[in-house]
């Protein structure tokens, strides 16, 4: 989890209907009293286990991604608004 301004950042896994795993990125806005969001992943496995933020400004996630035979370490780096690419959050109604 990370404050930042006016949000506050967590990463984490979300499990689809059909079973798929994608890392998972929230922004509470704390302010606005909104929640926006973004997934990373190719709908195989893939876990979200942290969250910091980078001297740019933006954020580094780390998770990894189980396969049958063995289990993949890697690293997100997103930009202020948490994305890879431009306009990537979803608003979620609360």
């Amino acid at each position: 989890m990370v404050s930042k301004g006016d949000g506050l950042w967590l990463a984490g896994t979300w499990l689809t209907w059909g079973n798929d795993y994608y890392m998972l990125l929230m922004r509470f806005n704390l302010n606005a009293k909104s929640v926006t969001y973004t997934t990373f992943g190719d709908s195989s496995v893939e876990i979200g286990s942290g969250i910091t933020s980078t001297i740019d400004g933006g954020f580094a996630l780390a998770g990894r991604k189980s396969h049958t035979q063995n289990t993949t370490v890697y690293l997100v780096k997103t930009d202020s608004n948490g994305c890879v690419q431009p306009g990537c959050m979803q608003a979620v109604s609360v």
